[in-house]
């Protein structure tokens, strides 16, 4: 009888320690990213979460551990060679691209993940990098219309309402064609409407293209409505793992999230 091995997690976290100096910023994180799945990361400032994401996106380096993307140890790669890989984020304030247009933020998404084309034949208009522009920015374009971006593409978007903006950075991250999406603070600074607006593109974003989710947020109204499990953390430790719902009649998840004392979680 054959029997064939399943296919690896899209992202596996196993034992992963990060220290800055003399502090242990994550302690031990062992974690899944499952296919089709939006896994939740929680927890009070501090708690390590942005920490771990930007392991996976190589903006941090790990002390010590594994992280594998689809079964590939990409402790040792470049940012670049990672994003290329398939891992696309967001990043907690839109200001990070204050000074682009939602159109500029998308083609640079794109030219990061496949640059089909070389700088020169660029700067010189060549036919090949003409082609790559117009599939790109049909690639930009497409993008922002599945996340309901609303504003014109060629403003900045610094001059942006904050949820056009957030929904534009969204979109730069989808435009990039992951296989990984990591969103940090999606809905941070959102009035209701705006975060209401941000869930419906994750949730479309999530159906149309298939792609696992690995989201930070606050607002635990928005992570149960999106999150199939979710990961508590603690002062960089995993404190507890599952529904957000079950989670929160736990006493201890109680003290960590909502900063009762134990005397009120146990009440």
């Amino acid at each position: 009888m054959i029997t064939t091995e399943p296919p690896p997690d899209p992202l596996r976290i196993t034992d992963l320690e990060v220290r800055f100096g003399g502090i242990r910023a994550v302690q031990g994180v062992s974690l899944t990213l499952r296919r089709d799945e939006v896994l939740g990361l929680l927890g009070q400032n501090g708690a390590g979460k942005t920490t771990v994401v930007n392991c996976v996106s190589r903006s941090v380096d790990a002390s010590s551990g594994r992280i594998e993307l689809f079964g590939r140890d990409i402790r040792r790669m470049k940012p670049f060679q990672v994003t290329r890989a398939g891992v696309s984020r967001t990043y907690q304030t839109a200001a990070v691209f204050g000074a682009l247009t939602a159109l500029q933020v998308g083609m640079l998404a794109r030219d990061a993940h496949d640059r089909r084309a070389t700088a020169v034949e660029y700067a010189l208009r060549l036919p090949r990098a003409r082609r790559h522009e117009r599939q790109a920015r049909a690639s930009v374009t497409q993008a922002l219309e599945l996340v309901g971006f609303s504003a014109p593409v060629n403003r900045r978007l610094g001059e942006l309402t904050y949820g056009q903006a957030k929904l534009a950075d969204l979109a730069r991250a989808v435009a990039g064609e992951p296989r990984i999406l990591l969103l940090d603070e999606p809905a941070s600074g959102l009035s209701v409407r705006e975060r209401d607006q941000m869930a419906e593109a994750i949730q479309r974003v999530r159906r149309e293209l298939g792609v696992p989710v690995l989201i930070i947020e606050h607002d635990m109204e928005l992570m149960q409505r999106l999150c199939d499990r979710t990961i508590v953390m603690d002062t960089g430790r995993i404190l507890a793992e599952g529904r957000l719902d079950e989670l929160l009649t736990r006493p201890d998840v109680a003290v960590s999230l909502l900063g009762v004392t134990p005397q009120e979680a146990a009440g």
